[in-house]
């Protein structure tokens, strides 16, 4: 294999030269997805160090023949947001029309562009044709009016970011600068490893990973795969596809390819921590990679439909369209939490248990959400009992039988986790409207159809109420926690609506409401010490709330007072 793979030290503006002159990024490969704190990070770090910085390397598979290309199979983050610096500080040197830098724009074209008799092509191309679209629009100064998805807007996203960057660095667009400022970036060393073919190059990586070069974990499994593949070439495609099919469908939800990799894993196999899993994977499909594979791909839509809360496309769950709506509120509700370690065991129970699937559903949210106010380290649950119910080893009742004993007795650390950590936010706050609904429903009166989340004492601090507060921040911060929120109908809430109104008007209606938790309120001393009512109230709730929420783990039912 080594003789296959040559690697060079290089700089940035000669790259082109060291390769084959023209790049090619494979619809293989991961869509382009870097986010405004990955380009900053990268213009820091540039900025911040000398000139000739080191940017890693880049590892392509040589095509051959007339083509003159070269595959990327690693690097093509960096190498593509390198490019749209050069069209970017293009582009402002144009804007600026300042004189003096014609060398600068002719070395950016080369480093652009290949020229050939009376056409040129961009040096770095995308086999995938919406990358491709944008990419060459912004190289060639194209206006661009239409945008067809989200990986197109990233290119534009991250180019004005990068056009904002260079206008903030010389906003006269002095020439002194922008020359350190492209000496730097053309001067970047880099290492650039040419491979013979597909086998070597993927044989490639473990050993990168094995010399401290770390690479994800899913990359590591994914290049292990085609490795083991390539002298198949149907198998190879049919896993280069499903990769890539993959790759997009979790376009707006990068962050989850890696975790479904491990949680698939724990639902399949077994528990496994992240940093064992590339072993477990060679350990155990060595020679079965396109079982695997076939696995993966299969299973991915699914977890990305519980996690998103796409019960349309959960085929195997056989409902009433009653229970449809609550367990696709109940899914959003946990994608609201923030958690990840349930999603191994709904995959689960998904594929092979779905008989109780709402039910199931209910319990596994009600012990997520009371977990993560209550002491207890997030390994526990997933290790002990979701992998091990996941595995065989465990019944369902003794996972839940587990789940259970973790949040039984623990009140007090409830109560006072919740009440200090639950805020309201606007737009942010799904996981309390999904509380306050229930919360407000289980507590009797009547079912709210279409529910926004209300503050008692208004928002507006020039409602009289407020000369009843002491002008505290910790004092404001009350108006948004738990005690002072409750749930009312949409059309009792709008903007010319009966409850945006001063407290004082409102409260009577507070008194005579369908909903009995809302009559509740005014049981509270919210006109004469709305501070401490506020507090009050939300201990009682929290201690309510713990309790119905204990009982549906206990049973999967909610059960109203």
């Amino acid at each position: 294999m080594i003789s296959k793979i040559k690697a060079k030290d290089t700089i940035f503006s000669k790259f082109h030269k060291d390769a084959s002159e023209r790049y090619v990024i494979p619809t293989l490969q991961r869509p382009y997805s870097w986010d405004k704190k990955s380009v900053e990070k990268l213009w820091n770090d540039i900025l911040e160090n000398e000139q000739g910085y080191y940017i890693g390397s880049i590892v392509a598979v040589t095509e051959g023949g007339a083509t003159g290309k070269d595959q990327i199979i690693d690097g093509q983050q960096r190498l593509t947001t390198l490019s749209l610096f050069f069209v970017a500080l293009r582009d402002y040197i144009k804007l600026k029309k300042v004189r003096g830098f014609g060398d600068i724009e002719e070395e950016i074209d080369d480093i652009l562009i290949k020229y050939r008799k009376d056409e040129h092509q961009t040096r770095l191309s995308f086999s995938e044709e919406k990358s491709m679209d944008i990419y060459q629009d912004l190289v060639n100064r194209k206006e661009i009016k239409d945008l067809n998805s989200n990986l197109q807007r990233k290119f534009l996203q991250n180019y004005s970011l990068i056009f904002e960057k260079i206008r903030e660095f010389s906003p006269k667009c002095k020439i002194s600068e922008i020359k350190d400022l492209f000496n730097k970036f053309k001067e970047l060393q880099l290492i650039f490893i040419q491979c013979e073919d597909k086998t070597s190059a993927y044989g490639l990586f473990e050993s990168l990973n094995a010399t401290g070069m770390s690479l994800a974990t899913n990359d590591l499994i994914k290049n292990s795969i085609f490795e083991a593949l390539c002298e198949d070439e149907k198998k190879l495609k049919i896993a280069e596809d499903g990769w890539k099919n993959m790759f997009e469908e979790f376009d707006e939800d990068s962050s989850y390819l890696k975790v479904f990799i491990r949680h698939h894993w724990i639902s399949t196999v077994g528990y496994i921590s992240n940093a064992g899993l590339f072993k477990a994977f060679v350990d155990k499909y060595t020679n079965k990679e396109f079982e695997y594979s076939k696995s993966l791909f299969n299973l991915s839509s699914v977890y990305l439909s519980l996690r998103n809360g796409y019960v349309e496309s959960l085929t195997k769950i056989n409902a009433r369209r009653y229970d449809i709506t609550e367990i696709k509120e109940t899914l959003l509700f946990l994608s609201y939490l923030g958690v990840d370690q349930v999603y191994p065991v709904l995959l689960f129970l998904y594929e092979n248990d779905n008989k109780e699937f709402k039910k199931d559903l209910s319990r596994l949210a009600a012990f997520q959400f009371l977990y993560k106010y209550v002491p207890g380290s997030p390994s526990v649950p997933e290790k002990k009992y979701f992998a091990n119910f996941c595995e065989g080893k465990i019944s369902k009742q003794d996972m839940f039988n587990g789940l259970y004993k973790l949040c039984d007795k623990q009140k007090e650390a409830f109560i006072e986790s919740l009440t200090q950590r639950i805020k309201y936010i606007k737009g942010k706050s799904g996981d309390v409207q999904f509380l306050l609904e229930k919360y407000v429903y289980l507590c009797g009166g009547t079912y709210v159809k279409k529910p926004t989340v209300e503050h008692i004492i208004p928002q507006d601090t020039s409602d009289p109420i407020y000369k009843l507060f002491k002008k505290t921040p910790e004092s404001i911060k009350l108006i948004h926690s738990l005690g002072n929120l409750t749930i009312l109908e949409e059309d009792e809430n709008g903007d010319t609506m009966k409850f945006n109104q001063k407290f004082d008007f409102k409260k009577e209606l507070y008194k005579t409401h369908a909903a009995k938790a809302n009559r509740n309120i005014m049981n509270y001393n919210f006109e004469n010490k709305p501070p401490d009512a506020i507090s009050e109230r939300g201990q009682d709730m929290a201690s309510e709330i713990y309790d119905m929420f204990l009982y549906t783990l206990s049973s999967g039912k909610w059960k109203r007072k």
